[in-house]
């Protein structure tokens, strides 16, 4: 079985990976706080030019540096929304089981479940009905209501 992916006790960033990159950002930080100084110090605009640069250089570095430890969380929410969509994969339904389970004759272990405003026919375990009040959806139901099967669970 496939192992269960728990949001709340994992972050996407390891603790090393967060104090490098949070002091490289703090060195830029305090990199354009020291061109800022210096910069507004000069009154001659050929004077001035090198203290820009470096400000600019400065904000530069901070931004590869969070766009990079976005980068990080992205893969990781990556990663773990694929190994969710793995495990609602676990069973296919192809277009005869469809045709079975609208008709009444379902397999014993399979339970869809909706609720009256939804359009789709979840089954239990679906992601998307978790913390919904729901209710058991019969076939005969089903296809008086007109639901079709969830494209998220029922794949």
């Amino acid at each position: 079985m496939a192992e269960t992916v728990r949001w709340d006790d994992e972050q996407p960033w390891q603790q090393r990976q967060t104090r490098t990159l949070g002091a490289l950002a703090a060195l830029g930080l305090i990199g354009l706080g020291v061109c800022w100084y210096f910069l507004s110090g000069e009154p001659a605009y050929q004077d001035q030019v090198p203290w820009l640069v470096g400000a600019i250089t400065c904000v530069l570095v901070m931004g590869v540096v969070m766009a990079y430890w976005l980068l990080i969380g992205v893969r990781t929410v990556h990663a773990g929304s694929s190994e969710t969509s793995q495990v609602l994969r676990v069973e296919t339904l192809d277009p005869r089981r469809r045709a079975r389970v609208v008709s009444g004759a379902r397999d014993s272990d399979v339970v869809f479940v909706a609720t009256a405003s939804m359009t789709r026919l979840h089954r239990d375990t679906c992601l998307l009905v978790r913390g919904k009040q729901v209710s058991v959806v019969s076939a005969a139901d089903a296809a008086a209501r007109g639901l079709r099967l969830c494209g998220a669970c029922n794949r």
